[in-house]
């Protein structure tokens, strides 16, 4: 999860380099502080964390990083892709933050947290899809477990 994190933020970044729609920047920011409380996380309970002296965009995990390559080829291309590939970016965490099964509570705390955090980004990204006159259908998650995604509510 701390490298899932650290991929998303920083394909986040990239298109807020890139297009205009401050939904990037804004969601790179609360990335960051996913990244950061996952760090602080593996420190608590002494285990190395494998991004360490890692340059950003790169993982340990190859199919992550190949995953990262084409996400950012995908978001470069316009801000619509940009926007649908930070969607697709905030289920995946969803999914895997809702699928691990955590037996410490500290542990539980973080991932419910980081859970509702990519529930909100996920909304941003619909919205500014919304905006561009695109729809977004859910890829991974369940519509029905989850229509609550795609409102404020």
């Amino acid at each position: 999860m701390r490298e899932e994190e650290q991929l998303a933020h920083d394909v986040h970044v990239t298109p807020a380099d890139e297009w205009d729609p401050p939904v990037f920047t804004r969601t790179a920011v609360s990335e960051r502080r996913h990244v950061d409380r996952f760090a602080a996380q593996l420190d608590r309970s002494g285990i190395e964390d494998p991004m360490v002296g890692r340059p950003p965009g790169t993982s340990t995990i190859p199919a992550m990083q190949q995953s990262f390559d084409e996400l950012v080829a995908e978001g470069r291309r316009s801000p619509v892709g940009a926007l649908e590939v930070g969607a697709s970016i905030e289920e995946m965490d969803i999914v895997d933050l809702h699928s691990r099964s955590g037996d410490v509570a500290d542990t539980q705390r973080l991932d419910t947290r980081l859970e509702q955090g990519s529930h909100r980004h996920l909304r941003a990204f619909v919205r500014q899809l919304d905006a561009f006159g695109v729809g977004y259908g859910l890829s991974r998650l369940d519509v029905v477990a989850d229509a609550t995604v795609m409102s404020d509510g």
